[in-house]
């Protein structure tokens, strides 16, 4: 009786020792488990917000390339959050505001090269008004040239397909037409004008010239806003 008592007891023991012993295995498990996801979740913020950076590099770079190249990568990391069980409420956010974004950057996609083709043409209109009228002044001849010579840069809306990109170029045109009105003017009266009436349309001509630059540098910034690029402090 005595020995099966101490069998019991021993059997007992050791089914205590080696539950114990499953236990702590599969806590220590669990745990490099927990640790690992933990690892991998900071390493795909980080690598996100790597290429959030590059993105909006390309963003105000016009950069194509790099922008559907980082968008790549953005997806590939956000599918690696898909298997981190362990830590899924936490991440839940995080990874909402990353589906969102990276749905975003997919649709603008299309958007980038009617900017990097918009800006291209601001900036030639914006040259060859620097070259045609500032840089050598306003003179008579030049004062007749304004009306044409602005009417010819203006930009044909059917080059593009987005309303926000339409919009600027609508924008552009129609600075481009107050400039055009205001050498009509002159040009209209540039015989029979006062000296100090003329000399007021021209100061505000010029003033119209000068301004050109930064009406469309906002623009373009207006056009950007598209991206959301303020979502990047969010996401880091």
């Amino acid at each position: 009786m005595v020995k099966t008592i101490k069998k019991i007891i021993i059997a007992t023991i050791v089914m205590a020792l080696a539950t114990t012993a499953i236990l702590y295995e599969t806590y220590s498990i669990t745990k490099k488990e927990y640790e690992r996801q933990v690892e991998v979740a900071d390493s795909v913020r980080k690598n996100v917000t790597l290429n959030l950076n590059m993105v909006k590099i390309a963003v105000q770079t016009n950069d194509e390339d790099t922008y559907a190249e980082n968008l790549v990568k953005m997806e590939n990391e956000a599918r690696k959050l898909d298997d981190l069980t362990f830590i899924e409420n936490p991440l839940s956010g995080y990874k909402a505001r990353l589906k969102y974004y990276t749905e975003l950057l997919e649709s603008k996609k299309e958007l980038l090269p009617e900017i990097k083709n918009l800006k291209t043409k601001i900036n030639e209109i914006a040259t060859a008004i620097k070259d045609g009228f500032v840089s050598t002044g306003i003179t008579r001849e030049k004062v007749r040239e304004v009306n044409p010579t602005l009417n010819n840069l203006k930009i044909d809306t059917n080059l593009f397909t987005n309303e926000k990109t339409k919009s600027v170029v609508v924008a552009v045109n129609g600075i481009l037409d107050e400039m055009a009105a205001s050498g009509t003017t002159i040009s209209g009266c540039i015989d029979t004008c006062y000296k100090n009436r003329i000399t007021e349309l021209t100061n505000g001509i010029n003033d119209k010239i000068k301004a050109f630059s930064d009406s469309t540098a906002q623009l373009n910034l207006n056009v950007e806003e598209e991206f959301e690029l303020q979502v990047l402090a969010d996401l880091q």
